[in-house]
């Protein structure tokens, strides 16, 4: 099995928290540079409606459909159970 120590696994996350550091601290002189040290507002709630009604009411027509198909083949292959 290919496993590593706990001890080299965290020297690891270390190694990139140290990476990562450096990379915010470039973005944040950049915003700077831009002028742009304003975050923007996340917005976590942002529904379509119609989206929605699309994405739940398709699948339902589609299967409606479907079963409607197949209802129609059996009274056509097996007309005596209807």
């Amino acid at each position: 099995m290919n496993e590593i120590s706990e001890a080299d696994m965290l020297e690891a996350i270390r190694y990139a928290h140290e990476a990562i550091k450096k990379q915010c601290a470039v973005q944040l002189e950049l915003m700077k540079e831009a002028g742009t040290e304003v975050k923007r507002e996340y917005s976590h709630e942002q529904n379509d409606e119609e989206l929605k009604k699309l994405v739940s009411i398709n699948p339902m027509v589609k299967f409606l459909t479907l079963l409607q198909l197949v209802f129609q083949n059996m009274k056509d292959i097996m007309p005596w159970i209807f």
